[in-house]
């Protein structure tokens, strides 16, 4: 079986939010005994990223797509960018939602049967979320994508053809992780958030936040 690396950027603000680093990580490793934690140095892969304000309740919403009992071997890496400015605590905190907070924008990598790692793909995932428009990272093409929502659910797509389409929703979080571990490697894989994103009322009031569209939004990765 494949292994995924799954970087939770944002990291210092979930340990603000539960005490410490330390009792984060004892929090994870009770609640997933049979995960296994990267350290904290692979962080430094992902210098160009800026990603900001996630709650611990996001980042186990986000663990439990992955069954703890499944074979499937997941790297949790948290990291703190230390990229957080005023501006990104100010719409965090004007959101009117107290489970809404700026998307934990997730890097998932694949382990290639080499023992290399694929290209990252990036999600956002939260039990209601959105991601700020701004380039997360200059050099990768789908940090250009902008997407601002409100959803009470965790939805989004993987695929590496135009015609299939892998959704991850419901029930079936897991199986399709584990199938899309399998399929994609080093291919050009395409994340599409695969319900339309709506702005929030606290967001749609202000201009500056109003999304470019209602659609969804379709990323390609090299």
């Amino acid at each position: 079986m494949g292994r995924v690396a799954i970087v939770v950027c944002g990291a210092a603000t979930i340990a603000t939010q539960v005490g410490s680093f330390e009792e984060l990580e004892r929090a994870v490793a009770e609640a997933f005994p049979s995960l296994r934690q990267q350290q904290w140095g692979l962080a430094c892969d992902f210098d160009g990223v800026t990603l900001t304000v996630m709650n611990a309740h996001t980042l186990l919403a986000l663990l439990r797509l992955i069954d703890a009992e499944d074979p499937l071997e997941l790297h949790v890496v948290l990291h703190a960018t230390n990229a957080v400015n005023e501006n990104d605590r100010q719409n965090a905190a004007e959101l009117s939602h107290p489970t809404t907070a700026i998307a934990p924008q997730v890097l998932a990598y694949v382990e290639n049967s080499d023992g290399s790692w694929s290209d990252g793909f990036r999600v956002s995932l939260a039990p209601t979320f959105f991601a700020f428009r701004r380039n997360l990272c200059n050099s990768k093409p789908y940090a250009r994508a902008g997407i601002v929502a409100s959803q009470p659910a965790i939805s989004f797509s993987l695929t590496d053809e135009p015609n299939r389409e892998i959704d991850l929703d419901g029930d079936d979080d897991v199986r399709l992780l584990r199938d899309a571990v399998a399929k994609f490697g080093t291919r050009s894989v395409r994340v599409r958030i695969s319900r339309p994103v709506q702005p929030s009322k606290a967001l749609a009031a202000r201009p500056s936040h109003r999304p470019q569209n209602s659609q969804p939004v379709t990323v390609e990765l090299d």
